[in-house]
């Protein structure tokens, strides 16, 4: 009775009044699973999701004889809740929401979990990955694959009844309503009309039995505060671990695929507070200094003070001595086809020599950063044009690039099968290792 597809999400939790803990697994498989943590048997198996399940939590009962609740986070625009109850609390109208094979097939001791609804995400959102539970159990958060991140807040116990109140009493009075237009269109005399007042009458007089019978669902337990829209796609969110005090805002950390940490203050609650005030302020930006992308290609200087590294975003300058990103330095790198392939430091480490994939030789000043020549097509092959007899020249990457024992210039070697040999030119020897951008490259 496992799952069909991948497991996405695992979770404990220890049963009153039993030693041994069920353990809660979701699935791709749209499936929830209760298990036996001493038996590993599955005793109960949910069907109600309709999309991939992605992400799992629970949050724990802050008063003592509630329910913990199940919250799953999937691919669609839901966030569901289930509740766990006793068998022998389950009455007859409640099997039909239940297995009843389960229900039998389990002592008085044994819990189950029965769905208590959901609650509608943001439009536009992508699918859930992850949901966390601050530490206060306050605020609920929901991080989608995207940039968005939605936050709920969690109801008081005393609140989510007040709500549950008013809600069954609007769904009363919209019964009431649409059963008298009803009445009226078929019907419109007197006597049927005083008749149909009367049970309206009664109807109410049972507003407050109803709401006392009816369980708390996931639309009475939270609801939405506001939304985090991040600058890059995210991948990983968490609470801040110390719960905030009462009337503070929550913190909240995310890691963003640019590999940046951002520290937010989330609002708990929208009471009184404008749509400006509820958008979470950004307190704290770690913009890490390394590549966005994989690294190509490493460069040690001669003095062993620096390194110089190369990838797809350009490239970087590193002091061995605090291990930290000293300079980014301009090239023509911009996208995956035009990379860095090679590096090497000329003696001195003024000047730094760097072979792309597209066949661009660049030397690039390591004082400023900048780029001071660039040798388009330093290593070529010519193609043939379909259209006549011309040839083109297109560059052809440079694989590998070396420095004259002498420091007077460098060698390449390429794609088109050729090791070519460069000259740096300049005034004299100081401009050579003092005034990089006086120096040129000239093949040999």
């Amino acid at each position: 009775r496992g799952h069909h597809d991948a497991v996405t999400g695992v979770s404990y939790l220890r049963r009153e009044g039993s030693l041994s803990p069920l353990v809660i697994s979701v699935s791709k498989d749209a499936q929830l699973k209760v298990w036996d943590a001493e038996t590993n048997f599955c005793i109960q198996s949910l069907l109600g999701h309709r999309s991939e399940i992605w992400s799992l939590c629970i949050l724990k009962p802050n008063k003592s004889g509630a329910s913990p609740i199940i919250i799953t986070g999937t691919a669609d625009e839901h966030i569901r809740g289930f509740r766990f109850v006793s068998p022998r609390n389950i009455t007859a109208d409640e099997t039909s929401s239940t297995s009843t094979a389960l229900v039998d097939s389990i002592d008085d001791v044994e819990t189950v979990l029965e769905a208590c609804g959901s609650v509608t995400r943001p439009s536009g959102s992508d699918r859930i990955s992850h949901l966390s539970i601050s530490a206060g159990g306050k605020m609920l958060a929901a991080q989608s694959s995207g940039k968005v991140v939605s936050f709920y807040r969690i109801r008081p116990i005393n609140q989510a009844n007040a709500h549950r109140k008013r809600r069954l009493r609007k769904a009363n009075l919209k019964t009431q309503k649409n059963a008298e237009n009803a009445w009226k269109e078929t019907d419109n005399d007197d006597d049927d009309d005083d008749d149909d007042d009367d049970s309206s009458s009664d109807s109410d007089d049972s507003d407050d039995d109803s709401a006392d019978t009816e369980v708390l669902q996931m639309q009475d337990m939270i609801e939405l505060v506001t939304t985090l829209r991040c600058s890059a796609k995210l991948r990983g969110s968490a609470f801040h671990p110390i719960a905030a005090r009462t009337g503070e805002s929550e913190k909240f950390m995310v890691s963003l695929m640019n590999n940046s940490l951002e520290m937010y203050k989330v609002p708990t609650s929208s009471n009184g507070l404008s749509s400006a005030e509820l958008v979470p302020a950004k307190t704290m930006l770690m913009d890490m200094q390394g590549h966005r992308s994989d690294v190509r290609a490493v460069a040690l200087s001669g003095d062993c003070t620096s390194v110089a590294t190369c990838s797809t975003d350009g490239v970087k300058l590193w002091s061995l001595a605090t291990n930290k990103c000293i300079r980014n330095c301009s090239s023509n790198l911009n996208s995956a086809e035009i990379h860095g392939t090679c590096l090497a430091f000329a003696p001195g480490a003024r000047l730094l020599v760097l072979g792309t994939k597209n066949g661009t030789c660049d030397i690039i000043d390591t004082a400023s950063g900048s780029c001071i020549q660039s040798v388009a097509r330093a290593h070529h092959t010519e193609v043939s044009n379909n259209n006549d007899n011309n040839k083109e020249e297109t560059g052809a990457a440079i694989w590998a690039v070396a420095m004259k024992p002498d420091g007077s210039g460098f060698c390449t070697g390429g794609a088109d099968k050729f090791v070519k040999f460069w000259n740096f030119e300049g005034d004299d020897e100081t401009e050579n290792q003092n005034q990089g951008d006086k120096v040129r490259v000239e093949l040999d």
